[in-house]
């Protein structure tokens, strides 16, 4: 097995070492008590289920080989020597298939899940490297038909949005230090790539538990005696909204319905925010070293990736071939 496969092969022996943990931990009394945790094991283990099945199944062809293979090393008869060997050839040709398939599922099925992704692009000074950029990445959406929209522009930073099938694990793959060559001549950029996770808050009807109570304070004799205070509380989140200022429930539950909404709302965009500012946090570093991650080499015709040490045809990526950067740093 060459260095990349070996490459491939750990990374599968790490997801089938998740799989059989999450496994375990779904069997557990602890877990299986709790819904939420339940529900989240049970669709992290599913989302490996496909990979680590065919994994499986390669590491016993690839067992079988290795048994036929050594009863033909070790076979002084050579009619039967020569039938080992056959078979042998025959399990070794069906074993590089198995673990070629199990690539192909690992590579499809990481691209299943629909990403919201962020990308900032800036300079010091606007000398047009921030729309190239900007261009490299609208021509890769529009080469996956994705969607996307531009949230603020200058001459000297850009942020926009991408909306598609794993978008995030390929746009990263750009997020850092930008350098351009060309006659000479070097700039620099810096893109951030962030992965907008937090998605909005459901407001299902099954999610809200409603208490009726008497409405208190002021009011008169009408509001102590009538059961109109309504409190709305959301479920999955805890958020809580009420209202007495009407006489009637029902108003009161419109009043209630509407604060609750808003309630939930801001605390979806609290949560986004503190998402993109820990994975902001996390990427310092990244960042902001002094060597690019990637060098589009005009002069050359060329980008070199510091990361793998790989070229790749300038052209070809410009024109938003990103996935060939994004396998290479995958594996």
């Amino acid at each position: 097995m060459d260095n990349v496969n070996q490459k491939y092969y750990d990374k599968f022996c790490e997801l089938e070492a998740k799989y059989d943990e999450y496994f375990e931990l779904l069997c557990s009394v602890e877990i299986m008590s709790d819904n939420k945790l339940f529900e989240y094991y049970r669709k992290e283990k599913a989302k490996l289920e496909k990979v680590v099945s065919a994994f499986k199944e390669y590491k016993n062809k690839s067992e079988e080989f290795l048994i036929s293979k050594e009863l033909a090393d070790t076979e002084t008869d050579e009619t039967q020597k020569q039938a080992y060997l056959s078979s042998s050839a025959t399990l070794e040709i069906e074993t590089n298939e198995l673990f070629e398939k199990v690539k192909e599922i690992y590579f499809d099925e990481g691209s299943k899940e629909v990403q919201k992704t962020k990308i900032e692009i800036s300079q010091k000074q606007g000398n047009g490297l921030v729309l190239e950029l900007k261009d490299l990445v609208l021509n890769y959406a529009s080469l996956n038909k994705f969607e996307t929209e531009v949230i603020s522009e200058t001459d000297s930073q850009i942020s926009l949005f991408v909306v598609g099938e794993n978008s995030f694990e390929v746009l990263k793959s750009i997020s850092g230090t930008i350098r351009k060559i060309e006659n000479t001549n070097e700039v620099t950029a810096l893109v951030v790539v962030l992965l907008d996770s937090e998605k909005e808050i459901e407001l299902r009807e099954e999610d809200i538990a409603i208490e009726i109570s008497k409405s208190s304070g002021a009011g008169g004799q009408h509001i102590n005696k009538t059961e109109s205070a309504v409190k709305l509380i959301h479920l999955p989140t805890g958020i809580t909204a009420e209202c007495q200022d009407e006489r009637s429930q029902g108003k009161n539950k419109e009043k209630a319905m509407a604060a609750l909404k808003e309630k939930i709302l801001q605390k979806s965009k609290e949560n986004r925010e503190k998402n993109i500012k820990n994975q902001r946090n996390s990427l310092k570093t990244a960042i902001f070293a002094d060597t690019p991650v990637l060098i589009f080499d005009f002069d050359r015709n060329r980008v070199v990736d510091n990361r793998t040490k790989k070229n790749y045809g300038l052209k070809e990526i410009l024109s938003g071939n990103l996935n060939i950067i994004s396998s290479d740093l995958r594996v």
